[in-house]
C-alpha cells in the first residue's frame, strides 16, 4: 500500500467479507497520518452522496461538498466500502477523477489535476483561476476501494473502465495460527486454549467446504464469518469456562438455525463441529449443581446418540472445565452507566463440577454497561422461567462483548425478551421497525427544514440512541436489503459513523483522545462536528430465521441477509421455543381461568404440530397457531369465555380459537387436513358449529333495560349480541361515528359476537375474507352500535411507511408533516380501520406490529408514539405522542392467494391480531339479508340464486373459477329485481356475468351452474323453451264388470273356517333360520353408525327449459333394489353395492345417510349375502318388542327379500334391526315369497303368501302377533287352504282380495274375499261374483291388480257427493301378453261387500301394451297387432293416493328410457312422462328436449314419436374413450337390473323416481302445481320464447305445439344471430376454409395427422374442466410473481415523498417509477419447481382397464401436460413409468425438455398405453419411487415434488405402508405423494388412513385435479413462506 501510495495509484482491496480489509486501511491511514473520508456504499447510494448535494441556507440554494470532493480537495484518503453493492451506473462517475484527477462539479467548479493546476498557477494568478472556477485536486488524494470477489459472492461485477483505474491486492482471511494468535492476545495466561483451537479448526474446515471446488451446490455450507476472533477472545476473557458450542452459536448462528430442518447442510455442519468435539448445545445437568432453583426446571430427554457421544466429548475436552453462566444479580455501580452482573456458574459435566469444587468458585462477576435508569432484578410484567432466564443470561454475555442479534420464530418472545433485558439493565429503548425500502441514509439521518425554510438534517432514532446511551432495537433485519444493513459495519465494529450532514460520531475513548491531542473541551470538539457515542449504546437486532437458509445458499430461495458481513457485526442469541412445561407455566400465569385439562390439550397439540412441521416444511404456515404469542391470545380468549359464560358454556372454545389463530378457512387443503388430524389426535373436538347462531340477535339496551347489565357506571347503555354484553360509553367525536345501512342477520351477528369477545379482552382485530363478504359493514356496524369514533385509511400498492404514518407537505418552502389517520387515532383514542391491508407491501404493514404489540411506533417526521409511562421526560409533549389507552385497530384484508393480487398480510403480522375469517353468510342468513333488499322477490327465486352463488363460490375455492362471487354481487342482483321486476333474471344476471362473456369455458360453467340450480340464465348460449309431458284426453269410462259376494247358497267355502294359529314371530318352530337365531342368542342387533353422510347435490331442472321435472340428484353409488317414503318425508332406498345397504335421505333431499348392514350382521348368517332385489315398506311405527318386553323406539321399515323371503324390521331412530322367521309352509326354493301391506291405519300389518302355495300368514307388528292358516302343531305342518294363492290385494286392515291359481272355465271365479276376524281369530274366505254388464266383455276375463290399498282422496267427478269411494285398478286379461294392461277404477270397494251391494269397475283407457323396440302398439281393425312378436316387458302401476292419480310405469328392454302414464280420472286426461336412463353426457350430446335420444329407429303412434336408444358407436366422435366406456357399463348394468325405475309419492303434487343406478328425480304431477311453477318460471325468464312473449301466455301451452317442444342445442341462438349479422355465406365459407388451411399447415409443421390430432383432442376434451382448474391455480402463482417493483432515484416518474427536500434544493433524481426488476447478479435467479410423475404401467392397469383405471391414468397425464404448458419456467416436469419390466420407463418427458407440441404429448400417451398392454406381470412401485426421489434432487430447484400414480394393487406384492414411510424419509427436501387411481378391495383406503396427507385416493378423474391442486397450493404456500 505504501508503494502504491508513493506511485500515486489507487488501490482495490479484494477479499472475503469481513472487517479485515477495512481495519487494514484504517490502520495504514493511522500510521501514515492521513485523514480518511469513509463511504459505505449501498444500492441507494447516488451521485449526490459522492460529489455534491444541495442545501438551502437563508433562502438560497448552495452546494455542499460530499466525501469524494472533500477528499480530493483536502488530500484525504477516500475509502469506498462495498463496491459490489452500488448500482451499476453510480461508480463510473468517478472514472475521470480516478484516471485524471479531474471532475466537473455541480456548482460549476472543476477539479484539476495538481500538476496541471500548478502549471496554470505559473501562468495565471489565483484570482483568475478562481474566476474560472478551477479547483486543485490534492496530490495526496488517494482512493482505496474495498470489494468482494464476484461471482463467488453476490453483487454487481466491476465495470471494466472502473476496474482498470485500480491496482488490486487480495486480502485473504487470517490463517488458522493467526486467528489463534488474535484470540490468545486477549486472554490471560491462565486461560486454556483448547476451546479456542477447536473453534478455529472447525471454522477453517467450514470455510474450506464453502468454497472447495467440485463440492455439490447443495453441500455449500454457510461460511464461517471473518473477524470472529475478537468476539471469541472477548467471550473467553470474560467467561473463561464458557462451553465451546455456546461460543460457536454466538459467532456462527447456522447450526442453531439449521437444526431440525430438512436442509441437508445442517447435518454437514453438525458433522464438522462434532469432528472437533463441538457437539450440540450443552444443557445444565441439575444433578451436578449444589443448589437448584425453585422455578420451573426443564430436564431434556436423553438422546441415545448424544449419550453415546459423552465419552468422546470428555476425552477431547477432559482438561477443560465447561460451564454455563446464569445471571444471579445485577448491581449498579453509581452513576457511571455501569453495573456488576453476578453469574452463577453451572457445570456441564463431571470434570467441570470437580474443578469448580476444587477452586471453591461457583460464581463469576462481570461489569457491563447499563442505561439511564437504575437496573432492576425483577420485572413485574414478565413471567420468568428457566429457559428465558438462560436466554437472558446469554444476552447479557453478548452485551458484555458488544451488539447482538436475537434470532427466533415469529411470536417466540423476542420482543418480550429484549424489553425485559432493557428493564433489567435500566435502558430506554429506541424501537426502529425495519422494512425493505429503508435506506442506509435514513438509518442515520433524515432531511427536514427549519422554520425559515433552510434545509436541515435530523437525527434518526439510531443516532439518538447512540448519543444518549440507549438500546436501538432494529426490528426485522431479515427484511432489509443486505447492503443496507452492512452499511452499519463501521458503527458496530469501530463505534464510528459518518453522518449524511458531514458530522462524525466517534467512540467515547477516541473522542476523549482527540480532546487531549488538540487541547479542546468536549463542547468545542462537538462544535467542529465530532460527536461522542455513549459507551452504553447498544444495537439489538431482531430477526426471524426466515431467510437463514439463504446465507450463501445457491438456490436463492431466501434473501442472503445473513452473510458473512452481517455475521461479523453481531453476536447471535438463538431464541428457541420454550419447553412445554414452561409454556404451560406462562399460559397458566397469564390466563388462570383456563381449565388445566384444556391447557394440557393445547400443549400436546403444540408439541405434535411442531414435530409434524419438522418433518414436513410444507406445514410451516401452521407454526403461527402455536407460537407463544398466539397461544397466549388463545388462552386469554378462553378466559373471556369462561368469565362471561362459565366453564361449561366455554366447551369447544379451544378448537375454535386454534382454527381462528391458524386462519384455517384459507389454509391449503393438505395443511388443513393435517391441522384437523392433529386436533383430533390431541382430543380437541369441535362443538358442532356456531351454537345458536340462527337465534342470535343484536340488541342495544338503554335506560332501565340496561341497568342490571352495565359494568361501568359511566355507560349509557349496553350492546347485547347473544350472550355477550359490552358497555356503550358516552360518544365522543360524533361526526366520526359510522352511520351505515345494515340488515342484521344471524351469521353476521355470530361474527360480530366473536369480534366483541376479542374486543372486550383488549385485542386488535383482523378481518380477512373475500371481497364483498361484509368486512367493512361488520366493522362499521360494530362501531356504530358501540358509538365509537372511527379513523379510516385505505392502503394500496404504492403505500409507503412514510405516508402510512404522516403526509409530508411543503408550505412556504418549509417541510411540514400532516398527521395521518393512524396518528390521529392513536393520539385521540379512536378506532383506526385499515382497509385493504393486504394491498400494501408487507414490509410497510409490518410496522403495524410495533404499534399493536409493542405499543410504540416511529413516525416519518422523527416523532414516536409511546405508552404514557414510557415517555422520556425531557422530550414529552415535544416530539413524542402519548398513545391513548382507548386506541384500537381493525385491519381489513382479502384472503391470501389468487385471484387477489395482494400480499399475505396474515403471514407477516397476523399473529399480533385477533383474526376472524369473514365468509359469505350461510344460506339462511343470506336469505334473511336478501329479503330486506328485495321483499317482493319470490322466496323460491332467492333460494335458487343463493344456491347458485354458493356453488360458484365452492367452484372458486376448488379452482374451477378464478373470481370468487360474493354477497355483494348477489345483493346487486336482488336490488335490480326489486326495482325492475319486469326484467328477466337472465338480463339482470348479465349485469354481473358479462365480464365472463368472452371466456367460453367460464361462460359454459356459469350457464351450467345456474341451470343446475333452476335459474334461467343463458348468457347467449341458447333460448328458452317449454318441454312438458304429452297430455291426452281419456275416453268416457266404460263399465266392464260388477263385483259382489256370491249368494249364500253358493258359498261353498264359507263354512270352511279354520282355527287361528297364533305364533310369536320370535318363537317359531325350529326351522333352519330359528336355529341360526338361537345360536346368536340375540335377535335385536344394533346398527353401526352411518357408514358415511353424503351431501346431495341437487340439480334444478327449470332453467332454460321448463319441464315437470323439478330437480334431480344422485345417490351414492350402488344398485337400487327398493324404494319407500316415510310419513315424515324421508326417502328410504335399499341398495346393493359391495354389501347390502340402506340409504336414508332427508325430506329436504339435502343429505343421505348410508347404513351398511353387511358389517352389522353376524358372519355366520345367510343375511350377509346381498340380495338382488328387495321390497321396502314404510310402517307407521310399531313398538319394538324383544322377548315379550316392549323396547324403546318403533319400527320404521320392513325390508323383504322376495327371493329368499327373509324379512327385516328396521328402526332408524335407535339404529337397530330385527330379522323375522319365514312363515310356516314357505319354501325357499319355490316362487317368490310376497308381502302385502294393509292400508292406513294398519300399515303395520302384512299378509305373507307364496305363489301357488296353499297358505297365507298375517304378521301384525302392532300387536307383535303372527297368524297363519298352516297348522304348525302337526308334524309335518299341514296347509289348510284347498287352492293355491296367485295374488293378494289389501282392501282394509282385515280384508283382502285373493286371486286363486286354480284353472277354471271362467277365470272370473278365481277371485275371493279373505277376511280376518280379530275377535274370533279366524280366516274366512268368500267367493266373489264378477259379472260383465256388456256382452262384448263376456269372453274377456281379467285378473285385477290393485295399485294401492287406499281409496282415492277425491273420487271421480261422477261419484262426488254420493259418498262412494274409488280406487285405481289395473286389469290383466287372462292369457294375455306380459306387457298388456287395462287401466280401470273400482267403485265402493270394499264397502260394497259389507253392505251386500255391488261394486262397479270402469275402464278408463284403451289397453296399454309395451312391445318390440319400445314401440307402443295398438290393435288394428282385424284384431291383429302392429309390430312384431312381443318381448317381455315390465309394466307396473301404483295409485298416487294424495294426488288422485294412477301411475303406470312401462319399461321396455330395448329402450334406455321409461314411460310413466299418469291417469287423472277427475280431469279425464293422461300425461306421459319419459324418464331417460342414459348418462348425462349422452343426453347432452343428443340435444333432445324430452330426453328421448336421437339416432334410433323412429316410428309414429298415437302416443307420439318414440325412438330406440342409439348405438354407442354413433357417439364415438363426440365422446372420449373413457366416456364411451362408462356409458357402455351403465347400459349393461341397467339391462341386467330386475327393475329399472322405482316410483313413489312424496306429496299431493309431486312424485319421486329413482332409477336403478341411483339417479333421483322429483316431478310435479298436479296440473295446478305445474301451471303455478310455469307462471313463476315465465316471470323469471321475462323474454321471448320462439316468437311469443312468455308473459303474454295465460295458460300452460299445449306441449304438442312444436313451437314449444323443440329445444335448440347450446349455441344455436348465437349461430342464428351470426346468420343475421350481414356477413354473406361466401365470406363465412372463405373464413372457414382459411381456418382449416391454417390448421392443416400447423399439423404439417408438427408432422401430425388429422387422425392423431382428433385423437389427442378427445383426450383434452375429456379433462378440459380439470385442466382449467389447474391453470387457474398456476395463473395465480404467475400473477403473484410478475408484480413490478418501485425503482427509486429516477429522473422521471412519480415524485418520491422521501425526497421532497432534495427536490427543493434542485436535485433531479427525486422520482420513482414502476418497472420490472432488472436481472442482477446480486440476486439469484429464481429456479423452477421440479415435479416428477411416475405412472403405474403394470399389467394390472390393462388387465383391469374395465373400471377405467388406465384411461384415468392417461387422462391425468394429458391434464398435467396441458396445465403446465406455458408455465415451463415455473414448473420443470418429468414423466417416468414403472411396471414388472422396469422401474424407470422413459416416457419422453424429461427435466428441461417438455413436449413441444400436441404430437409430442400424444406420443407420451401412446407410450404409456403400449407399455401397459405389453409388459409382463410384476410390480416396481417402490423401486420406481425410490429412483425418482433419488434423482430429482441432483440439480438445484426451488422445491421438489414427486408424485406416484398407482392402481393400489399392492397386497399382491407384499407392499405395506411402512415401505412408503421409508421412501418418504429418503430425502427430506422432496415432498412425495401417492395418488391411488384405482383400488383392489379397500387397499387404497387402508393406505390413505395409515399415511394421511401423503396418500390420496382418486377413483374419479374429476377429483384428480383437486388433489393435485392441494399439492400445488402447498408448494405455493411453502415457497411464499420463504420469501
Amino acid at each position: 500500500m505504501i508503494q502504491k501510495d508513493n506511485l500515486g495509484q489507487d488501490i482495490y482491496l479484494i477479499g472475503p467479507p469481513g472487517p479485515l480489509r477495512r481495519e487494514i486501511v484504517m490502520k495504514y491511514c493511522e500510521l501514515v497520518q492521513r485523514p480518511v473520508e469513509y463511504v459505505s456504499l449501498s444500492q441507494d447510494t447516488t451521485e449526490s452522496d459522492l460529489k455534491q448535494r444541495r442545501e438551502i441556507s437563508h433562502g438560497t440554494a448552495k452546494y455542499v461538498d460530499c466525501a469524494a470532493v472533500r477528499a480530493a480537495t483536502l488530500g484525504s484518503v477516500l475509502v469506498l466500502d462495498g463496491i459490489e453493492k452500488a448500482e451499476r451506473n453510480v461508480m463510473p462517475l468517478l472514472n475521470n477523477l480516478l484516471e485524471n484527477r479531474e471532475m466537473a462539479l455541480e456548482d460549476g467548479r472543476f477539479l484539476v489535476h495538481p500538476k496541471r493546476y500548478d502549471t496554470l498557477m505559473e501562468e495565471h494568478s489565483p484570482q483568475e483561476l478562481a474566476q474560472w472556477k478551477l479547483v486543485r485536486c490534492s496530490h495526496r488524494f488517494r482512493v482505496i476501494a474495498l470489494g468482494l470477489p464476484i461471482p463467488r459472492y453476490p453483487g454487481s461485477a466491476l465495470d471494466p473502465p472502473f476496474r482498470s483505474r485500480f491496482q488490486a491486492r487480495d486480502v485473504p482471511s487470517l490463517r488458522v495460527n493467526q486467528q489463534l494468535d488474535v484470540i490468545e492476545s486477549q486472554l490471560t495466561e491462565d486461560t486454556d486454549l483448547m476451546v479456542a483451537r477447536q473453534i478455529v479448526q472447525a471454522g477453517a474446515v467450514l470455510t474450506d467446504l464453502r468454497h472447495a471446488e467440485g463440492v455439490p451446490a447443495a453441500s455449500a455450507v454457510p461460511e464461517f464469518p471473518q473477524g470472529y476472533e475478537d468476539t471469541t477472545g472477548a467471550l473467553l476473557f470474560a467467561f473463561p469456562l464458557m462451553g465451546p458450542r455456546a461460543i460457536v452459536d454466538m459467532v456462527y448462528p447456522f447450526p442453531a438455525l439449521l437444526d431440525g430442518t430438512t436442509d441437508e447442510r445442517g447435518p454437514i455442519v453438525d458433522k464438522v463441529l462434532a469432528r472437533f468435539s463441538l457437539f450440540k448445545r450443552e444443557s445444565f445437568d441439575p444433578s451436578l449443581a449444589t443448589d437448584t432453583s425453585s422455578m420451573v426446571v426443564v430436564t431434556q430427554d436423553e438422546d441415545p446418540a448424544e449419550m453415546a457421544a459423552v465419552d468422546a466429548r470428555e476425552d477431547a475436552l477432559q482438561s477443560v472445565p465447561l460451564c454455563n453462566y446464569v445471571v444471579e444479580e445485577i448491581v449498579a455501580l453509581g452513576a457511571a452507566h455501569e453495573a456488576r452482573v453476578r453469574f452463577r456458574v453451572e457445570p456441564l459435566h463431571k470434570y467441570a463440577f470437580e474443578h469448580l469444587r476444587s477452586i471453591k468458585h461457583a460464581e463469576s462477576i462481570v461489569s457491563v454497561p447499563t442505561g439511564e435508569v437504575s437496573p432492576r432484578n425483577d420485572v413485574a410484567d414478565f413471567v420468568e422461567t428457566m429457559s428465558n432466564l438462560e436466554q437472558f443470561s446469554k444476552m447479557v454475555q453478548a452485551h458484555a462483548v458488544g451488539d447482538f442479534c436475537l434470532v427466533g420464530e415469529k411470536g417466540g418472545g423476542k420482543s418480550a425478551l429484549v424489553h425485559y433485558f432493557a428493564k433489567r439493565l435500566g435502558y430506554h429503548v429506541e424501537h426502529i421497525p425495519l422494512y425493505k425500502d429503508i435506506t442506509a441514509r435514513s438509518l442515520l439521518q433524515r432531511r427536514t427544514t427549519r422554520p425559515n425554510g433552510d434545509t436541515d438534517w435530523e437525527n434518526s432514532s439510531l443516532v439518538v440512541a447512540a448519543l444518549k446511551g440507549r438500546i436501538a432495537i432494529l426490528d426485522g433485519v431479515e427484511q432489509m436489503i443486505p447492503g443496507t444493513l452492512a452499511s452499519l459495519q463501521l458503527l458496530v465494529a469501530e463505534r464510528e459513523a459518518r453522518l449524511p450532514d458531514g458530522r462524525r460520531m466517534l467512540g467515547l475513548d477516541r473522542f476523549e483522545m482527540l480532546c487531549e491531542e488538540h487541547n479542546m473541551t468536549p463542547e468545542e470538539l462537538m462544535a467542529t462536528g465530532v460527536l461522542p457515542i455513549h459507551p452504553s449504546f447498544r444495537i439489538v437486532a431482531l430477526a426471524r430465521p426466515t431467510g437463514a437458509k439463504g446465507g450463501g445458499a445457491p438456490t436463492g430461495t431466501w434473501r442472503d441477509w445473513l452473510g458473512s458481513e452481517v455475521q461479523s457485526m453481531f453476536c447471535f442469541v438463538h431464541v428457541e421455543p420454550l419447553h412445554v412445561d414452561e409454556q404451560k407455566y406462562i399460559l397458566r400465569t397469564l390466563a388462570p381461568r383456563v381449565d388445566v385439562a384444556e391447557l394440557d390439550k393445547l400443549m400436546r397439540f403444540a408439541v405434535a404440530l411442531r414435530k409434524a412441521v419438522a418433518k414436513d416444511e410444507m406445514l410451516t404456515a401452521l407454526l403461527t397457531a402455536v407460537s407463544l404469542r398466539s397461544m397466549i391470545r388463545i388462552c386469554r380468549r378462553i378466559s373471556v369465555d369462561v368469565a362471561q359464560h362459565g366453564a361449561a358454556n366455554a366447551r369447544g372454545a379451544l378448537h375454535e380459537a386454534i382454527l381462528r389463530a391458524a386462519l384455517s378457512r384459507f389454509l391449503p387443503p393438505i395443511v388443513l387436513e393435517t391441522l384437523l388430524a392433529q386436533l383430533k389426535v390431541c382430543g380437541i373436538e369441535a362443538t358442532g358449529g356456531p351454537e345458536g347462531s340462527d337465534e342470535l340477535s343484536i340488541q342495544v339496551l338503554e335506560g332501565a333495560d340496561a341497568s342490571g347489565l352495565r359494568k361501568s357506571a359511566d355507560a349509557v347503555g349496553v350492546l347485547k349480541v347473544g350472550n355477550v354484553i359490552v358497555d356503550i360509553m358516552p360518544p365522543k367525536d360524533v361526526l366520526l361515528i359510522p352511520d351505515i345501512l345494515f340488515y342484521d342477520n344471524p351469521r353476521q351477528a355470530f361474527s360480530m359476537r366473536e369480534m366483541i369477545k376479542d374486543w372486550t379482552s383488549g385485542q386488535h382485530l383482523l378481518l380477512i375474507g373475500n371481497q364483498g363478504v361484509g368486512k367493512n359493514k361488520l366493522a362499521d356496524r360494530m362501531l356504530q352500535l358501540m358509538k365509537l369514533p372511527r379513523e379510516y385509511i385505505q392502503l394500496h400498492r404504492d403505500t409507503t411507511v412514510q405516508n402510512l404514518t404522516s403526509n409530508p407537505t411543503i408550505e412556504d418552502g418549509v417541510l411540514k408533516y400532516e398527521d395521518s389517520p393512524l396518528v390521529r387515532a392513536a393520539r385521540e383514542g379512536r378506532v383506526l380501520v385499515v382497509d385493504e391491508a393486504d394491498k400494501a407491501p408487507t414490509h410497510v404493514t409490518a410496522i403495524l406490529k410495533a404499534l399493536v404489540e409493542d405499543r410504540s411506533m416511529l413516525l416519518a417526521d422523527g416523532r414516536r408514539i409511546l405508552e404514557p409511562d414510557e415517555m422520556v421526560h425531557d422530550e414529552a409533549g415535544v416530539e413524542h405522542i402519548a398513545l391513548h389507552p382507548e386506541f384500537r385497530l381493525i385491519a381489513l384484508a382479502n384472503r391470501p392467494g389468487f385471484p387477489f393480487h395482494g400480499n399475505d398480510f396474515f403471514r407477516e403480522v397476523g399473529d399480533v391480531f385477533a383474526c376472524h375469517a369473514i365468509d359469505n353468510p350461510d344460506a339462511n342468513s343470506e336469505m334473511y339479508l336478501l329479503k330486506q333488499y328485495g321483499p317482493d322477490v319470490p322466496e323460491d327465486t332467492l333460494r335458487k340464486l343463493i344456491a347458485a352463488f354458493d356453488e360458484l363460490r365452492n367452484m372458486s375455492d376448488d379452482g374451477q373459477l378464478s373470481y370468487p362471487y360474493s354477497t355483494r354481487e348477489l345483493t346487486a342482483i336482488v336490488k335490480h329485481m326489486q326495482r325492475y321486476p319486469e326484467d328477466g333474471v337472465d338480463r339482470i344476471l348479465r349485469n354481473v356475468f358479462d365480464f365472463d362473456n368472452y371466456s367460453l369455458e367460464e361462460k359454459n360453467l356459469l350457464v351450467e351452474v345456474f341451470s343446475k340450480n333452476g335459474v334461467p340464465f343463458s348468457l347467449g348460449a341458447s333460448s328458452f323453451h317449454v318441454s312438458t309431458g304429452r297430455t291426452r284426453a281419456l275416453p268416457p269410462p266404460k263399465l266392464i264388470e260388477t263385483w259382489s259376494l256370491a249368494p249364500e247358497e253358493s258359498q261353498a267355502m264359507r263354512s270352511a273356517t279354520f282355527d287361528l294359529v297364533r305364533i310369536n314371530a320370535w318363537r317359531s318352530p325350529l326351522t333352519d333360520v330359528l336355529r341360526l337365531n338361537q345360536a346368536t342368542r340375540n335377535h335385536v342387533w344394533p346398527m353401526k353408525p352411518p357408514h358415511m353422510e353424503v351431501n346431495l347435490q341437487r340439480n334444478e331442472r327449470n332453467s332454460t327449459v321448463f319441464t315437470e321435472e323439478q330437480y334431480n340428484f344422485n345417490l351414492p353409488q350402488g344398485l337400487i333394489l327398493g324404494l319407500s317414503v316415510l310419513d315424515d318425508g324421508r326417502m328410504i332406498t335399499a341398495v346393493r353395492s359391495h354389501s347390502f345397504m340402506i340409504f336414508e335421505t332427508d325430506a329436504a333431499h339435502s343429505k343421505c345417510l348410508v347404513h351398511d348392514l353387511h358389517a352389522a350382521i353376524p358372519s355366520d348368517g345367510m343375511y350377509r349375502v346381498a340380495p338382488n332385489s328387495a321390497n321396502v315398506f314404510a310402517m307407521s311405527g310399531a313398538t319394538k318388542t324383544y322377548d315379550g318386553k316392549s323396547a324403546e323406539g318403533t319400527y320404521d321399515l320392513l325390508v323383504q327379500n322376495p327371493v329368499t323371503g327373509n324379512m327385516m324390521a328396521v328402526d332408524l331412530e335407535t339404529r337397530v334391526f330385527t330379522f323375522l322367521e319365514l312363515p310356516p309352509g314357505c319354501d325357499r326354493k319355490g316362487p317368490k315369497i310376497q308381502c302385502v301391506q294393509c292400508p292406513p291405519p294398519f300399515k303395520d300389518r302384512f299378509l305373507v303368501f307364496q305363489r301357488d302355495h296353499k297358505f297365507v300368514t298375517l304378521v301384525d307388528f302392532a300387536r307383535n302377533v303372527v297368524a297363519t292358516t298352516t297348522l304348525v302343531d302337526k308334524d309335518p305342518a299341514r296347509e289348510q287352504i284347498p287352492f293355491g294363492v296367485e295374488r293378494v290385494d289389501a282392501l282394509t286392515g282385515n280384508s283382502w282380495l285373493v286371486t286363486s291359481s286354480e284353472v277354471t272355465s271362467n277365470p272370473r271365479n278365481a277371485s275371493l274375499l279373505l277376511r280376518f276376524e280379530d275377535d274370533s281369530g279366524k280366516f274366512v274366505f268368500e267367493r266373489l261374483r264378477r259379472q260383465e254388464p256388456n256382452p262384448e266383455y263376456a269372453e274377456v276375463a281379467t285378473m285385477p291388480t290393485f295399485t294401492s290399498s287406499r281409496a282415492l282422496k277425491n273420487p271421480p267427478g261422477a261419484l262426488q257427493g254420493s259418498g262412494a269411494t274409488a280406487r285405481m285398478v289395473q286389469l290383466k286379461e287372462a292369457g294375455s301378453e306380459p306387457g298388456e294392461r287395462v287401466p280401470a277404477f273400482a267403485v265402493d270397494l270394499p264397502h260394497a261387500f259389507e253392505k251386500g251391494t255391488r261394486s262397479n269397475v270402469f275402464q278408463i283407457d284403451a289397453r296399454v301394451t309395451v312391445g318390440d323396440n319400445g314401440i307402443e302398439a295398438e290393435e288394428n281393425e282385424e284384431g291383429g297387432k302392429k309390430g312384431g312378436k312381443m318381448k317381455k316387458a315390465r309394466v307396473h302401476a301404483l295409485q298416487l293416493d294424495e294426488s288422485n292419480l294412477m301411475a303406470v310405469v312401462r319399461e321396455a328392454p330395448e329402450r334406455m328410457a321409461v314411460d310413466i302414464d299418469l291417469y287423472d280420472v277427475n280431469n279425464a286426461n293422461r300425461r306421459t312422462l319419459t324418464v331417460s336412463l342414459e348418462d348425462d353426457v349422452l343426453s347432452q350430446n343428443a340435444h333432445d328436449p324430452d330426453l328421448r335420444l336421437r339416432g334410433g329407429a323412429k316410428m309414429e303412434s298415437k302416443y307420439g314419436s318414440v325412438r330406440q336408444s342409439p348405438n354407442l358407436a354413433s357417439f364415438s366422435k363426440a365422446l372420449s374413450p373413457s366416456q364411451l366406456n362408462m356409458a357402455a357399463m351403465r347400459r349393461t348394468t341397467i339391462g341386467e337390473a330386475s327393475q329399472r325405475l322405482f316410483v313413489a309419492e312424496i306429496s299431493n303434487t309431486a312424485i319421486v323416481t329413482v332409477d336403478c343406478l341411483g339417479l333421483v328425480r322429483v316431478w310435479l304431477v298436479d296440473d295446478l302445481a305445474i301451471r303455478q311453477s310455469f307462471a313463476d318460471w315465465r316471470k323469471l325468464v321475462g323474454r321471448k320464447a320462439k316468437g311469443k312473449f312468455l308473459d303474454q301466455i295465460s295458460e300452460l301451452p299445449d306441449p304438442s305445439d312444436d313451437e314449444f317442444q323443440e329445444i335448440e342445442p347450446p349455441g344455436a341462438a348465437e349461430r342464428k344471430e351470426a346468420e343475421n349479422d350481414g356477413v354473406s355465406e361466401e365470406a363465412r365459407q372463405a373464413s372457414n376454409d382459411l381456418k382449416r388451411e391454417e390448421w392443416l399447415k400447423l399439423l404439417a409443421q408438427m408432422e401430425m395427422s388429422e387422425h392423431d390430432a382428433d385423437k389427442y383432442e378427445k383426450y383434452k376434451e375429456a379433462v378440459k374442466t380439470e385442466i382449467r382448474e389447474l391453470r387457474v391455480t398456476l395463473e395465480g402463482l404467475e400473477a403473484k410473481e410478475s408484480e413490478r417493483i418501485w425503482l427509486k432515484n429516477q429522473t422521471t416518474g412519480d415524485i418520491d415523498d422521501t425526497r421532497l427536500i432534495d427536490g427543493l434544493t434542485g436535485e433531479r433524481a427525486i422520482y420513482k417509477r414502476r418497472a420490472e426488476q432488472s436481472p442482477d447478479s446480486a440476486m439469484f435467479q429464481p429456479l423452477p419447481v421440479r415435479l416428477h410423475f411416475t405412472f403405474d404401467l403394470s399389467m394390472s392397469m390393462s388387465r383391469y382397464a374395465a373400471d377405467g383405471r388406465l384411461q384415468r391414468s392417461l387422462e391425468a397425464a394429458v391434464m398435467i401436460l396441458e396445465a403446465v404448458k406455458r408455465f415451463e419456467h415455473k414448473f420443470d416436469i418429468k414423466f417416468t413409468g414403472h411396471s414388472g419390466d422396469s422401474n424407470d420407463v422413459p416416457l419422453g418427458v424429461e427435466f428441461g425438455h417438455p413436449p413441444k407440441n400436441d404430437k409430442d404429448r400424444l406420443a407420451v400417451i401412446k407410450k404409456m398405453h403400449a407399455h401397459a398392454e405389453m409388459c409382463d406381470s410384476g410390480d416396481n412401485t417402490i423401486e420406481g419411487m425410490r429412483k425418482a426421489i433419488e434423482t430429482i434432487g441432483r440439480k438445484p430447484a426451488d422445491d421438489y415434488y414427486c408424485f406416484a400414480i398407482s392402481d393400489a394393487n399392492l397386497d399382491q406384492y407384499s407392499i405395506t405402508p411402512q415401505h412408503f414411510q421409508r421412501l418418504f424419509a429418503i430425502d427430506k427436501r422432496v415432498h412425495t405423494f401417492v395418488l391411488m387411481i384405482a383400488s383392489m378391495g379397500d387397499q387404497a383406503r387402508v393406505f390413505e388412513e395409515k399415511l394421511p396427507g401423503k396418500v390420496f385416493t382418486c377413483l374419479d378423474k374429476t377429483e384428480l385435479p383437486k388433489t393435485l391442486k392441494k399439492m400445488f397450493l402447498a408448494a405455493a404456500s411453502s415457497s411464499s413462506s420463504n420469501l
